[in-house]
Parts: C-alpha cells; structure tokens; sequence
C-alpha cells in the first residue's frame, strides 16, 4: 500500500470506507503513514528554516488542504 493506493486518478482522496477496506494489515498502514509522513517532510523541506513551522502550520490547517486538493483536482 502507498500514497498511490488511497488516492484516486484525478488526484482526490478515496472515500475514507474505502481506504479502511483497503489497508487490512498493519504493515499497508505503516507503510501508507510513512511514504505520507516522507511526502510531508519533503515538502516542508522546501522552507528552509521553518520546517517544523511549516509542519505544525500543516497539521494545524490540514482541512483547508483537503479545500485545496478538491479544488485542485475538481
């Protein structure tokens, strides 16, 4: 399991039941969480300097990001 599997073609997030259904053993979560955990680090990574700001500003906002991702995506 990765990224790629709880996402859909267009770019959006699978419906959450689905993403349950998929990730059946521990091990698809694990590695879902830390190629996740990677993508988010990578990208903060970009603010050299504020990187763990740029986390927390994350974490704190994530459901603005799901706003952006639909809009992005359609």
């Amino acid at each position: 399991m990765s990224f790629g599997h709880v996402v859909q073609k267009d770019g959006n997030l699978r419906a959450l039941s689905i993403i349950g259904d998929m990730l059946t053993s521990k091990d698809d979560i694990v590695k879902t969480v830390e190629e996740m955990y990677g993508m988010i680090w990578f990208l903060a990574g970009k603010e050299v300097g504020r990187e763990k700001q740029t986390v927390e500003d994350a974490r704190k906002q994530y459901r603005e990001g799901l706003k952006i991702a639909k809009k992005v995506n359609g």
